[in-house]
């Protein structure tokens, strides 16, 4: 049986860091209603989509235009059947549809409701509304990408958000604990910007060191190498000068084995560069997965920049079990990536596709809720299920 079987989740969650929250939640048994509208179900948004795919998995689709009244009530009526309301909108949102914390706690009341918005629910940003790269350049995260002098890269994904959900999931685990034990409900007020600020205490403790005592910084000589073939490369990164002197063998270029002063390579000196090009020259001529093997052999750090396609097919991914198959719409298997949580017994093989667009209305508001099939079509021609 999974771990969190018997809970029940009503999600107003969209995009990438509150699906993710409630994903976590679905994957280990938690019976996930996701709230959805016609209206708004575009983009990220939109189902059967591969991003939709990805972060809604094992839920459940009802549709409601929050607009109309009568959805309102409906929605404190699932409040009732739920252990957890969770939603990702800015601050105005809930209060605009005059649902909020203490209206929830009227219908239930030991009502868990995760709020999850970029800057919390008070304070001088409140109503800011931001995204994940904008969460990681507020709180400096960003600027971790950059190399000694220059601009900073960006991460290339959202970071923020993988982040901030997984918060919001372990803060709903705490929350259940507390209502177990005690029996109180109760509201989390999740910021994004102080998930990701959380996660520079480091990087904090090095800028108060004296110069020169900061934490380690990389090699003198960390560089992603061009192979062989469409857009292939090979990260690797040098600690010292002996291992300088066995990647100079690997690459077959002896001539630089003896550079007198490896920390030199870090600068931008004529000769420092004279010798990148030397090594870049040397890379192209080798398959990245035949270079980053040999290195490894070596005891020097180094590893392919791996592609989807290369992911899919990684061997230690696979020893791992970290994809699955799980059914799809169209009869076909399709693949998506296991929890790394796993427990006795793994986590059900009961996992299902992401949902159609109120492909579960009839389930949900007849079965929970007790309302007939004629009800439910009745409010879906006046667009409130809708």
């Amino acid at each position: 049986m999974q771990v969190l079987n018997g809970i029940r989740v009503l999600d107003f969650t969209r995009v990438l860091a509150g699906p993710y929250a409630t994903r976590v939640l679905a994957d280990f048994g938690a019976e996930v209603i996701k709230v959805q509208c016609r209206k708004t179900a575009l983009g990220a948004e939109a189902n059967q989509t591969p991003y939709f795919d990805m972060y809604n998995r094992n839920k459940k689709s009802v549709t409601l235009d929050l607009d109309q009244p009568l959805a309102r009530e409906l929605v404190l009526a699932l409040v009732q059947k739920c252990d957890v309301v969770a939603e990702n909108f800015s601050p105005r949102v809930l209060e605009n549809w005059r649902l909020t914390y203490p209206v929830l706690k009227q219908a239930k009341p030991d009502i868990i409701l995760l709020r999850m918005s970029a800057m919390g629910q008070n304070g001088p940003w409140r109503d800011a509304v931001a995204f994940g790269p904008t969460i990681q350049s507020l709180t400096g995260f960003t600027q971790l990408t950059a190399y000694p002098g220059g601009p900073p890269l960006g991460l290339g994904f959202s970071h923020a958000d993988v982040a901030s959900g997984l918060y919001g999931a372990l803060a709903v685990l705490a929350a259940l604990e507390v209502r177990d034990r005690h029996g109180l409900g109760q509201c989390i007020d999740l910021a994004e910007y102080e998930a990701v600020a959380a996660l520079l205490g480091p990087e904090l403790l090095a800028a108060q060191m004296p110069p020169g005592q900061a934490h380690s910084q990389p090699g003198p000589f960390t560089e992603c190498l061009a192979c062989s073939g469409e857009d292939r490369w090979c990260a690797v990164s040098l600690q010292s000068a002996g291992q300088w002197s066995l990647f100079c063998r690997v690459l077959e270029i002896p001539g630089i084995a003896t550079e007198p002063d490896f920390q030199s390579l870090a600068s931008t000196s004529h000769r420092a560069e004279e010798i990148r090009r030397t090594v870049a020259q040397a890379a192209a001529g080798w398959k990245a997965e035949d270079l980053a093997r040999r290195l490894q052999e070596t005891g020097i750090a180094a590893g392919v920049v791996q592609n989807a396609e290369d992911l899919r097919r990684d061997p230690q991914l696979a020893a791992r079990g970290f994809f699955r198959p799980m059914p799809g719409f169209a009869g076909q298997d399709v693949i998506t990536d296991e929890s790394p949580i796993r427990f006795d017994g793994g986590n059900g093989d009961e996992w299902r596709a992401a949902p159609r667009l109120g492909q579960h209305n009839l389930e949900v508001f007849c079965e929970l809720l007790g309302m007939s099939e004629a009800q439910v079509r009745e409010l879906e021609h006046q667009g409130v299920i809708a």
